[in-house]
């Protein structure tokens, strides 16, 4: 056998040897990419409705979810300082795994309240991001307390 035979054998062995043991790897390494695709900030496609009344914060706002089967959900932590700092995170749950629902981009509602000075300061999170908003304050005729959330 030439000596060229024998080096590209080799080489071909010594590939099939690193592959045997690399590739499941770097297999690993691609199923622990998150699926959400929520990196860095996130811009909500509405601004959010604002009231404040005896006290009280109370936040509407609107996100899009990937399809009409997600749910959303809103909750508030507020942090004891003066002024408060309120933290809104809203989160975008997919349904069970046996749910078949059709992939369109949907709009949902939340809605938050809490109590906290008129002064606090609101950031907003949404599955974890942070999210760039603005408020809309709304009448004081309108009581958004009662405002239905589809």
């Amino acid at each position: 056998m030439k000596r060229s035979h024998l080096i590209i054998l080799l080489s071909i062995a010594i590939l099939g040897v690193l592959l045997f043991f690399f590739y499941p790897r770097i297999l690993d390494v691609f199923e622990e990419i998150p699926s959400s695709g929520n990196v860095g900030a996130v811009a909500l496609s509405q601004p959010l409705t604002h009231q404040y009344r005896k006290g009280a914060h109370i936040f509407i706002g609107e996100v899009e979810a990937p399809t009409p089967c997600h749910s959303v959900s809103a909750e508030a932590v507020v942090r004891e300082s003066y002024p408060e700092q309120v933290t809104i995170n809203v989160a975008i749950k997919p349904p069970a795994p046996d749910v078949i629902c059709a992939q369109v981009i949907t709009k949902k509602k939340f809605k938050v309240a809490f109590q906290a000075s008129k002064e606090a300061i609101v950031e907003v999170r949404v599955d974890g991001a942070s999210a760039t908003w603005t408020k809309v304050e709304s009448p004081d005729t309108v009581n958004l307390e009662a405002e239905p959330i589809e």
